[in-house]
């Protein structure tokens, strides 16, 4: 069984490897959530829940595509995070990726 260091690695070398993983660049890529599963016929695997940021562009304000207060700085994108969960194996193969929706 590979250690849970392992397991969180091969995800994340998983979620840099895979270009289609975000239509968009990401950044700011946490660990979210590590769990153990232990199967009663020794298949025990890791399930590892990463969460990355990537820029949206928001159309506020549908004249200009901004927002505006009067005083303030224009609002031009904003951030959304974004989950998924890696199933890996015991001996670390990657085997599956799934979206996390909180």
């Amino acid at each position: 069984m590979i250690s849970v260091e392992s397991a969180i690695n091969e995800a994340v070398n998983r979620l840099r490897s895979i270009p289609e993983a975000s239509p968009v660049p990401f950044f700011d890529v946490r660990l979210e959530e590590v769990e153990l599963v232990e199967q009663s016929e020794g298949e025990d695997y890791w399930l590892v829940t990463l969460g990355y940021t990537i820029a949206v562009e928001v159309p506020l304000d549908e004249d200009s595509g901004n927002f505006s207060f009067p005083g303030l700085p224009e609002i031009k994108k904003s951030h959304e995070r974004v989950y998924k969960t890696f199933h890996i194996d015991a001996m670390g193969k990657f085997k599956a990726m799934k979206m996390r929706i909180v």
